[in-house]
């Protein structure tokens, strides 16, 4: 079960996206002069702890030092959230599509790879590549540009895009997506306290406690990020002349994300029927009998089966629906049988009133055809199709319902 193949990269858009928070912070400092620096706090992927030991380090032989301030962020856990729960059994859907191109790529794109649009940012999965200048993809996080340049991520093709078209007839689904909460530590190393205060001050006002990101993932959605506490710890504990102080401010987050499973493909329900049996014609059984039998069953009447070794006991008995003499199937309702078994193969039907006899061949349980213009066994048939015909899985359409009764 757990054999397919698969990456949505749904982790890794959180920490891009969790990293971009934090990676365009500045500060300002003033000389004595009246003069204005502006600097750029740099942020790096590293645990907290081997932050704080590569700060704390001593350089033997020279007086280069780490610049502070600077920042580091770590994906420290994640925690299945039943709280956001939803039906298992769901599905979120999205339709192919066929991107026709200016011309022949060069190459040829990877099955499965990602493609990304040059200009609208676009992503999605290559299907099959139907023609020399068209390709199927699933997935799509938005709509693609005419004249775009789309890029394979593995393969490295290119090729413009001349237009867009869907395919109605097939869709791309998954189940539904699972929530996680993913948690974060930032750290913020400085040299002095009126440092870090102006990059708390930069990040806090955002958060209350929650700040919102959107995220391009399987489904677009918005993810919320919660600051869940805030400290600060001092690390000058050495010499006052001769070891280095700095403060280390340590936030910790929850990001709200979502786990997709595999891709599967579903062919798009145009129409939908429905049909109300009432509670006599619901259990209808049809009998069809062996050739060479005798007599007319009529409806309405009842019909048994005896004991081979006993005639005077009856194992099945029904009330007729309907008798056809050419395809020798006989239709009976409110089946009962000592045994619960019903009627059995290879033994006489007989009919009550018309006394006509014949070998029972097969049993089956029957519905009538949903194509039959004229409703036989149904009291009601509810016909839906979409409003317009042409409507596909993203569209928004309406639904035409068509009632017939018997």
């Amino acid at each position: 079960m757990l054999g397919n193949t698969f990456y949505n990269q749904s982790i890794r858009k959180v920490l891009v996206a969790f990293g971009t928070l934090f990676n365009n912070i500045n500060i300002e400092r003033t000389s004595e002069a009246g003069l204005t620096e502006v600097i750029k706090v740099p942020l790096s992927y590293v645990g907290r702890e081997r932050f704080v030991a590569k700060l704390s380090q001593a350089i033997s032989g020279t007086e280069i030092q780490t610049t502070l301030p600077r920042m580091s962020f770590e994906w420290t856990d994640i925690v299945y959230d039943s709280t956001r729960k939803l039906n298992t059994m769901g599905r979120v859907a999205s339709v192919y599509l066929t991107l026709n191109l200016s011309a022949a790529p060069t190459g040829s794109f990877t099955v499965g790879e990602k493609i990304t649009g040059a200009s609208s940012g676009t992503t999605a999965y290559i299907v099959d590549e139907p023609t020399t200048t068209s390709v199927e993809v699933r997935d799509a996080s938005g709509a693609f540009t005419d004249t775009e340049t789309i890029t394979g991520t593995s393969s490295g093709e290119t090729a413009t895009i001349s237009s867009t078209t869907q395919n109605q007839g097939r869709v791309s689904y998954r189940y539904q997506r699972v929530p996680y909460d993913l948690s974060f530590t930032l750290a913020i190393a400085c040299r002095t306290t009126e440092d870090g205060l102006k990059i708390v001050e930069q990040i806090l006002p955002f958060f209350t406690p929650e700040f919102t990101v959107t995220i391009k993932d399987v489904l677009t959605h918005d993810m919320p990020v919660i600051l869940d506490g805030l400290a600060q710890e001092d690390t000058w504990e050495g010499d006052l002349t001769t070891d280095r102080r700095f403060l280390v401010w340590s936030l910790s987050f929850t990001a709200k994300a979502y786990l997709y499973g595999p891709p599967k493909d579903s062919k798009i329900i145009t129409k939908t029927i429905t049909q109300i049996y009432n509670s006599k014609n619901m259990d209808i059984t049809d009998l069809t009998m062996v050739t060479g039998g005798t007599g007319t069953f009529s409806v309405g009447e009842n019909v048994y089966q005896q004991q081979d070794d006993n005639l005077d006991v009856l194992t099945a008995a029904g009330e007729v629906v309907n008798w056809n003499s050419t395809t020798r199937v006989l239709q009976v309702t409110d089946v009962g049988s000592t045994d619960g078994t019903g009627f059995k193969i290879g033994r006489k039907v007989i009919g009550s009133n018309t006394n006509a006899i014949w070998t029972l061949d097969s049993v089956s349980q029957v519905f009538e055809d949903t194509t039959t213009t004229n409703l036989g066994l149904p009291t009601v048939r509810i016909t839906n199709v979409p409003d317009p015909a042409s409507a596909d899985a993203n569209d928004e359409y309406a639904i035409t319902e068509t009632i017939t009764e018997r």
